[in-house]
């Protein structure tokens, strides 16, 4: 009764503290899905307005090319001074523009609104040429980012064709944006240190970026993510990625541009994002744990009173049931076992096994080695029988003085026999000397076993007598071996 009670005390002291805790745990993971739901909302949000900034500057550039264009194809290009105080003018009053450009047929520098044109200037090899000059299109068109011939630094070309009255091929206007102008855009807004925000062509050209990375402005993102499966399903959205340039997992909102060919990532580092969730649920955690541990501590006191009587009975029973020098079941813990297994047996019509093994000897070991010796050969050779029952049912005991005894309940007679030539084995195999014994100068071992299915007659004890007989043969006929009641015999033929 103690037993039990000290067992459901401890499992219902163990189910209340996991139970409280556990109810924490799952609190604090639902709290981080709603933080990790706000945050991409609030990426997806910024997306979107980023986007529709970045929509409304190409807007605006395509305003003034329109206008520009519109002049020049009327006009034509010969007053070069009222252009560029035209082109002056208009990049004044949109802060946006960073500058407006006209080029001829040939790619030649015609107007700029910038201060000095490069000597001999020729953008007749820009991509963006090439394009309109092959393309008769009218359209608007967002290049790809590449480096100011007039300042140096990284812009971005939005240009237009500009066509004779014939409608061939007369030049091209330039509307250049900063791509410093997008990133300076971002700077106001919390993104974290391991936040970004990246404008980006269409085809996955990266065209600005925060933080700034002017190494990484032109290169190609296509292999990303959003451009391998986000774009093809929706116009905005949001997924988690480790970023292909820094290596940090981000949750990050996406946007497409309405009319322009460009869009807006926006993310944030997971780790960052998650450090407030992480704090609050470490101090809540920290706190459920105290009192997880309180409750855990009074009740593993009141447990540990019942299991102290518990070890006590269970020391004595030890006691009681075990040898003391060898560790194996002692003499009275093998008659009960072998008490209970005849039994057994009996109802369900199996053999039962006994094993007696008598060092070979031994006395003259004694005499030969000394008490301390002859202790240690004991416990060597317990050990070694130990080793050779493998069934969970087998029972390794020390008989008396240097008997020693192996139950085997429902054994057959060729596993007896194995068992028996194992156990002799197992002690030839310790290679313990003994110069005063067998003719093989070892430690050695004889073996008597004897089986049976108890009849209704017949008792445990004519068990012992048959193993004890056979012993006594194996003795006689020279020591160091395994001899087997007659009995076994009649048993292995009921038993087939």
């Amino acid at each position: 009764m103690r037993r039990s009670l000290a067992l459901w005390a401890a499992i219902f002291v163990c189910a209340l503290c996991c139970s409280f805790f556990g109810l924490e745990v799952w609190r604090a993971w639902r709290e981080r899905d709603t933080e990790i739901r706000r945050t991409e909302e609030m990426t997806l949000t910024l997306a979107r307005s980023l986007a529709q900034h970045a929509d409304d500057t190409v807007g605006i550039a395509g305003l003034a090319l329109a206008d520009l264009v519109e002049r020049v194809e009327a006009d034509g290009m010969g007053d070069r001074e009222r252009l560029t105080r035209l082109m002056v003018s208009a990049v004044a009053t949109m802060p946006r523009l960073g500058g407006l450009f006209l080029f001829d047929a040939e790619g030649r520098w015609m107007a700029s609104s910038a201060p000095a044109s490069p000597a001999n200037a020729n953008n007749g090899d820009r991509d963006y040429f090439q394009r309109h000059k092959a393309d008769p299109g009218r359209a608007v068109a967002v290049g790809k980012p590449v480096r100011s011939r007039s300042r140096g630094h990284w812009i971005i070309p939005v240009s237009r064709r500009i066509d004779a009255p014939d409608g061939s091929f007369a030049g091209v206007a330039l509307v250049t944006l900063a791509a410093s102008y997008f990133s300076d855009t971002y700077v106001p807004f919390r993104i974290g240190e391991k936040g970004s925000v990246a404008l980006l062509g269409l085809d996955g050209t990266l065209l600005s970026r925060l933080p700034v990375d002017e190494g990484r402005i032109g290169s190609n993102l296509g292999h990303s993510p959003v451009f391998r499966r986000r774009l093809q399903r929706a116009r905005t959205g949001t997924y988690t990625s480790v970023s292909t340039l820094d290596g940090v997992e981000r949750l990050s909102g996406y946007s497409r541009a309405a009319q322009a060919p460009l869009v807006v990532v926006v993310a944030v580092g997971r780790d960052e994002a998650l450090a407030p969730w992480r704090r609050d649920t470490l101090t809540r955690l920290g706190a459920a744990g105290l009192i997880s541990l309180f409750v855990g501590a009074l009740g593993a006191w009141l447990v540990r009173l019942i299991r102290r009587q518990e070890a006590v009975e269970a020391q004595l029973q030890a006691m009681a049931t075990t040898d003391g020098l060898t560790g194996l079941a002692n003499r009275r813990s093998l008659d009960a076992a072998l008490e209970r297994e005849w039994r057994r047996a009996a109802r369900s019509g199996t053999a039962v096994a006994l094993l007696l093994v008598d060092i070979d000897h031994f006395k003259a070991f004694n005499d030969a080695y000394g008490h301390p010796e002859g202790d240690a050969c004991l416990a060597a050779v317990a050990g070694a029988l130990a080793g050779a029952v493998r069934r969970s049912g087998d029972l390794a005991a020390r008989y008396g003085g240097e008997e020693f005894a192996l139950l085997l309940p429902g054994a057959t007679a060729e596993e007896v026999r194995l068992v028996a030539e194992a156990a002799r084995e197992a002690v030839a195999r310790l290679g313990r000397p003994h110069a005063h014994g067998p003719a093989s100068g070892r430690v050695s071992v004889s073996v008597g076993a004897a089986a049976a299915v108890p009849g209704p007659v017949e008792g445990p004890a004519l068990l012992v007598a048959a193993a004890d007989a056979a012993l006594y043969r194996a003795k006689r006929e020279g020591r160091d071996r395994v001899a087997v009641a007659p009995s076994l015999a009649g048993f292995a033929r009921r038993a087939g």
